[in-house]
C-alpha cells in the first residue's frame, strides 16, 4: 500500500505543467540583451508550445543550449546570445540578425514578422492545468500520503 501511495504521489508531481519550469523573463531578456525594440518573441521561438517550458526544440533554441543556455539563468542567456551572434549561427541571415530585424529566427530565410502575444513563458496561458492548481494537488497528495504512512 505504501508503494502504491508513493507511486500516486510521484505521478501527481509529474503532472505539474512543464511551463512551470520555463524562464518567464527570457522573451523580454532577449530584447534587452540584443537592444531590440519590437515585440518580445513568443515562447515558440525556442519551445514547442506558446506556454514555453521543457527542452528547446527549435533551431534557435537548440543553438542557444549548445552555447550554454540553462533554465532560469539570465547570465547564461546573455552569454549564449553573444556567442550565437559572434558565430553567426543559423546561416544567412543569422538567428541574431533575424531577431534584430524583428523576424522569426527559425524561418528558413529569416522568416516573417514576429507574432505578438499577450503573455510570456509562464504557468498561465498555455491551456494546460495552471501551476498553482498543480501545487495544490501535489500538496494534497503529500498530506494524504503522510497521513497514510503514519497509520
Amino acid at each position: 500500500m505504501k508503494q502504491a501511495l508513493a507511486a500516486i504521489f510521484a505521478a501527481a508531481s509529474l503532472l505539474v505543467s512543464s511551463a512551470a519550469f520555463a524562464s518567464p523573463d527570457y522573451p523580454a531578456d532577449i530584447n534587452t540583451d540584443l537592444g531590440i525594440s519590437c515585440a518580445a518573441q513568443p515562447c515558440t521561438v525556442c519551445h514547442a508550445t506558446s506556454s514555453g517550458g521543457g527542452v528547446p526544440v527549435t533551431g534557435f533554441g537548440i543553438a542557444l543550449v549548445s552555447e550554454g543556455l540553462v533554465v532560469s539563468s539570465p547570465a547564461s542567456l546573455k552569454a549564449a546570445l553573444t556567442a550565437a551572434d559572434q558565430k553567426k549561427l543559423g546561416g544567412s541571415p543569422s538567428y541574431i540578425d533575424s531577431l534584430k530585424a524583428c523576424k522569426d529566427p527559425n524561418a528558413a530565410s529569416g522568416g516573417g514578422a514576429v507574432q505578438t502575444i499577450g503573455y510570456g513563458c509562464s504557468t498561465s496561458g498555455g491551456g494546460g492545468i495552471p501551476g498553482g492548481a498543480m501545487i495544490a494537488v501535489s500538496a494534497l497528495c503529500a498530506l494524504a500520503l503522510g497521513r497514510k504512512l503514519r497509520r
